[in-house]
C-alpha cells in the first residue's frame, strides 16, 4: 500500500513539474516577444531621430546655405559651408527661413495711415507681399526697409507677417537649436515687428500694427510709430 502511494506521489509530482515547465515556457516566450517588439520600436525610433538630423530636405530646423540649398544641422560644416538662415516654416515645396541676425528696433511706419495690399490680421502667411506693398507705398516704413536692405549672399529678405512670426514662435525650439549650430544670434524676450496691420476695428488699421512675442507665442497690437525688434525672413524657392 505504501509503495502504491509513493508511486502515485511521484507521478503527480512529475505531472506538476511538467505543467510548471509549460507555464514557465509560455511566460518566457511572452517576455521574449515583448522584449523583441520593444527593442524593434526603440531602434526604429532612434533611426528616425538620427535620420532627421541628416535629412537635407525641406524641414523645420534645417539650415539655409548661401547657394540657396539646405542642409540638416547634423551635416553642417562651418569650414566649408556658409549659413544664411534657418528654416522655420515648411509646407510642401515651400520653406521660409529666418536670418541669423537681428536688425535692431524699428517702427512700422512714420505715418498713421492704412496701407492697401498688406495683411490685416495676425494669422496670414503673406509677409513677402505685405513688405512689397509697404515699400511701394508713399510712407516711410523703417522696419520693412531694414529687411529689404539687409545684406546677405541671398536676395529677397522681407519683414515677416504676424502669422509667419507666430509659426516661428511655435517652432522656436528647433530653430534655436540650429541657430546655435551656425553661431546665429539668439531670440530675445521682446516684441518682434511684423508687416501686418491690426484691422480689428475701423480705425485700428491706421493706428496699429501687430508685434509677436516669439518666446511666448502671442500677438499684440502696438502703435505704428513705436519701435520694436526686427528680424528678416526669406522665402526659399
Amino acid at each position: 500500500m505504501m509503495k502504491k502511494n509513493s508511486k502515485k506521489n511521484r507521478t503527480a509530482q512529475k505531472r506538476k513539474g511538467a505543467a510548471m515547465k509549460r507555464r514557465w515556457g509560455r511566460g518566457a516566450a511572452y517576455v521574449l516577444t515583448f522584449a523583441l517588439a520593444f527593442l524593434a520600436t526603440y531602434l526604429l525610433s532612434s533611426c528616425a531621430d538620427h535620420d532627421d538630423m541628416f535629412d537635407s530636405g525641406i524641414r523645420v530646423g534645417n539650415i539655409l546655405l548661401s547657394d540657396n540649398t539646405m542642409v540638416a544641422p547634423g551635416s553642417y560644416d562651418a569650414k566649408s559651408m556658409h549659413a544664411v538662415g534657418v528654416v522655420f516654416y515648411a509646407k510642401g515645396d515651400t520653406a521660409i527661413a529666418v536670418a541669423p541676425v537681428e536688425l535692431g528696433d524699428h517702427c512700422f511706419s512714420d505715418s498713421l495711415v492704412s496701407v492697401s495690399g498688406i495683411s490685416k490680421d495676425a494669422f496670414t502667411i503673406n509677409g513677402l507681399t505685405s513688405t512689397a506693398a509697404l515699400m511701394v507705398s508713399d510712407i516711410d516704413t523703417p522696419a520693412a526697409r531694414a529687411c529689404v536692405e539687409y545684406r546677405s549672399p541671398l536676395a529677397g529678405w522681407y519683414l515677416p507677417s504676424a502669422g509667419e512670426l507666430r509659426v516661428l514662435a511655435r517652432n522656436l525650439a528647433a530653430v534655436s537649436a540650429s541657430m546655435a549650430v551656425i553661431g546665429g544670434e539668439p531670440f530675445h524676450d521682446v516684441q518682434y515687428m511684423s508687416s501686418s496691420e491690426d484691422n480689428s476695428s475701423s480705425s485700428n488699421a491706421e493706428l496699429y500694427c501687430y508685434c509677436v512675442s516669439l518666446l511666448r507665442g502671442y500677438a499684440v497690437s502696438v502703435p505704428k510709430k513705436e519701435a520694436h525688434r526686427v528680424r528678416p525672413v526669406i522665402l526659399v524657392h
